[in-house]
């Protein structure tokens, strides 16, 4: 009876585990690929808002692509030694620091700068997303967890020129980033109770039977 309990109580672990990989891997990559969308209907605000040309609102977007390409593969090495889940819930913290910045940023620089801060983020969270997925994931089929992942990472490019639409429409192009803050609030509460768990897992593996 005590060995079904035992059996049980694992099985639980592993399932809510997988939850909570999936979710902040998921909420990862979604996040860095809606704002792409979000930003590219967002322009022609932007260029109302901080009086400027079009040319120089876009470096809002390219500085968050470059950004991106130039910090990803260094953030995927970083992963390999801090692991994908200390660096996951650092790129969610980021993120969510940056689209606060965006948010309230009052001239183009300020914005430009704090975009290139997000794309800091978002390189920490694609870098790692995947592979804390593959990591953690026991409860099911790696393949059929990567299939959720890549659902997700195909939403974000399609629902961002939505999404981005409505909220420009209804409550005004800071809430393009403030948007972010939830999700990014949730996937690093994830990736806090992931790592509690590993250190428990750890704590236990050690102390003496």
């Amino acid at each position: 009876m005590e060995l079904a309990h035992t059996v049980s109580e694992e099985r639980q672990q592993i399932v809510q585990h997988d939850r909570l990989a999936l979710f902040a891997g998921s909420a990862g990559i979604f996040l860095s690929t809606l704002d792409s969308g979000i930003m590219n209907v967002a322009l022609p605000s932007l260029c109302t808002s901080f009086s400027c040309d079009f040319h120089a609102i876009t470096l809002a977007v390219t500085l968050y692509m470059a950004t991106i390409g130039s910090t990803i593969v260094l953030f995927g090495r970083l992963a390999d030694r801090l692991g994908q889940v200390v660096l996951l819930g650092a790129g969610f913290f980021l993120f969510g620091v940056a689209s606060a910045g965006c948010a309230l940023s009052t001239a183009l620089i300020a914005l430009v700068a704090w975009r290139a801060l997000q794309g800091i983020g978002a390189a920490m969270m694609q870098a790692s997303a995947a592979a804390a997925i593959t990591t953690i994931v026991r409860g099911m089929p790696i393949p059929i967890a990567l299939g959720i992942f890549g659902t997700f990472l195909g939403l974000g490019p399609v629902l961002g020129p939505t999404v981005g639409g409505v909220l420009l429409s209804t409550v005004g192009w800071p809430w393009i980033f403030w948007i972010n803050l939830p999700i990014c609030a949730a996937g690093a509460y994830c990736t806090f109770r992931l790592g509690a768990y590993a250190r428990r897992d750890r704590a236990i593996a050690i102390s003496p039977h």
